[in-house]
């Protein structure tokens, strides 16, 4: 008589199952919930907020343009700008400006220097800025703006700028960091290789269950 490992369990119809049986679906449930997992985190993207620019006392006649502020990292803000309808070729400083009360063009003092804005030869002016916050210096809403001056040095008068109508702090945008930024990467160099590597393992799953079933089939048949 031939004793088979392992306990063997009923299924539908009155077949049964066996302990490597169990341990390939259990595998099987696993991979997918990873897989989900990885598509989760592909989703759990930094929202950005962007805040619209209008010209200042007409100084930059029919320039437009908008400000957008993400949370990077620990305590850490990117501010982008874009501008158009500007002098091509030319370079304009920009900073965050804070105060009680600060609006637009206020004359609030500098708390963050932000990368000049460079303008193409098509008008286009753009500003990329991450900026390290500092617990003594929030960026809070409505007391808050970007203003982009007329020259790059010595700035000038402001001639485009925006309102910032959202906070931004130390602790906020630690807390929005760590709730939205996804994990590394375990495996390969990306997302896409961390799908590619569970598609094969569960793959690999799949043809363990199927040579499980028949191994089951032919040992029942003997």
């Amino acid at each position: 008589m031939i004793e088979r490992s392992g306990n063997p369990i009923m299924g539908r119809g009155g077949s049964t199952m066996t302990t490597p049986g169990r341990l390939v679906l259990l595998v099987l449930c696993t991979v997918l919930g990873a897989l989900g997992g990885v598509e989760v985190a592909q989703a759990q993207q930094p929202q950005p907020a962007t805040f619209p620019m209008s010209v200042t006392e007409n100084r930059a006649p029919g320039a437009t343009g908008q400000v957008t502020i993400t949370s990077v990292g620990t305590g850490q803000i990117r501010v982008d700008i874009r501008v158009t309808g500007l002098q091509p070729n030319a370079e304009h400083a920009a900073h965050i400006h804070t105060a009680q009360g600060a609006r637009c063009d206020t004359g609030a003092p500098v708390t963050y220097p932000l990368t000049n804005v460079r303008v193409d030869a098509s008008g286009v002016g753009t500003s990329s800025t991450v900026v390290q916050l500092t617990a003594d210096k929030p960026v809070q809403a409505n007391n808050a703006y970007v203003n982009v001056h007329r020259a790059a040095n010595p700035p000038g008068e402001g001639i485009i700028c925006a309102n910032i109508t959202m906070t931004y702090t130390v602790e906020t945008v630690r807390a929005a960091a760590g709730a939205q930024v996804p994990a590394a990467p375990r495996t390969g160099t990306g997302p896409l290789a961390e799908r590619q590597t569970g598609w094969a393992l569960l793959a690999l799953v799949v043809l363990l269950l199927a040579g499980g079933v028949g191994a089951a089939r032919r040992a029942r048949a003997r």
